[in-house]
Parts: structure tokens; sequence; C-alpha cells
């Protein structure tokens, strides 16, 4: 969202200033209470005290393999199908590497084997391509259609959902190019949400 809302920014409105801090989700929330930051761009959720979220977009995060992969000539319906294979996954500090760990853990099996792990998200959609591991990614990352490399490995319970969106004090002051920034990012979430993927 942030890269084209931005954009969208400087054109309207050509002499604002921004500083852009990429950081750990709990640690803009506390720079935001602290009245360090105006807003913050991430993972938001509904009555958070003290803050005031507008929901942009849901996420849906998946398992995903490469399209030749041969998980996809067996017959794969349960998290226990998952575990004779290894993983490719996001640091544990990450809260989408938590959520998995957690959903195999709950159900009485033992975590995946996890042969790459990288604070890199990024990084995960091309060494996934590249490898015969798993991984736990957003749908948004396999691409669409048959050109797409990666393929979404359909498990109900590795489906993790999670919504983003624009948080910010809820007694604090939004300057006016906040706010323009605010209404931009909501527009941008719009447009990411009418063009969300489908199931591959």
């Amino acid at each position: 969202m942030l890269p084209d809302a931005c954009s969208l920014l400087l054109e309207r409105a050509p002499d604002v200033t921004l500083e852009i801090v990429i950081e750990a989700q709990a640690a803009l929330r506390d720079l935001l209470e602290a009245g360090a930051l105006d807003l913050v761009v991430g993972q938001v959720s509904e009555g958070e005290r003290g803050l005031f979220s507008d929901m942009a977009f849901e996420d849906v995060v998946v398992v995903v393999a490469r399209r030749s992969h041969a998980i996809f000539r067996k017959r794969v319906r349960r998290l226990a199908d998952l575990l004779e294979f290894r993983w490719i996954l996001p640091s544990p500090t990450l809260g989408s590497r938590q959520w998995i760990d957690n959903a195999f853990e709950s159900r009485g099996l033992r975590k995946p084997m996890v042969q790459i792990e990288s604070t890199s998200v990024q990084l995960l959609p091309q060494l996934i391509a590249r490898t015969d591991l798993l991984s736990f990614v957003s749908r948004r990352a396999i691409g669409r259609g048959r050109d797409s490399v990666l393929r979404e490995v359909v498990v109900a319970e590795a489906t993790m959902r999670r919504h983003y969106g624009i948080a910010y004090r809820a007694d604090g002051y939004l300057s006016p190019a906040a706010q323009r920034l605010v209404t931009l990012l909501k527009a941008e979430g719009r447009r990411m949400r009418s063009s969300a993927p489908s199931l591959v």
C-alpha cells in the first residue's frame, strides 16, 4: 500500500516531508504510543486501547510450494500430511511463524522441520521457487494463473487470516498531510481488496 500512496501524496503535496520507519510490529506500536510516529501501516485489530484503526484489506497466509513439487502428486488434506516435508520459514520472532508453529503444536503435532530460516519475508518466494521446501507466505506472493512458479497447498487448518490497515492514536493530532496520507492509504487498500488473488 505504502509506495503508491506516498507517490500520490507527493504528486498532490510536493513540499511535504515523510519519514518512513521499518521495524517489528511491536516496536512500531511502542513508537506510535509514545508519540514518535504519527501512524503505523501494518497488522491491525479492532479495539486496541488508545489507538484508532482503519482496516484496509485482509491478507491470507497459506502453505506454498513450487508448482512442480512432489506434494501435488499426493493426497494432502491435514496438517499432519505436511510433516513429511522440509520447510523454509520466517524467523520465529515473526507473527506468521508463531502462528504456523502453534497450528501444529495445538493439535499435538511436532513443529515442521525447518531447513532454511529467514528474517526477510520478501526473500521467501524466490527461495521456494528454487527448492523442494514448503513455506508459509501471503497468498499475494504466489502470483496469478498457470504462469506462476508457486502454488498453494490447500490445507484449511494451515490458513491464517490477518488484517492490515492504518493505526494512529485516538487522542493524537494528525497533520493535514498525515490525514491526506490516511485517505490515500485507504484508497490503496480498497484497490488491493478488489484485486485480491483467488485460490490457485
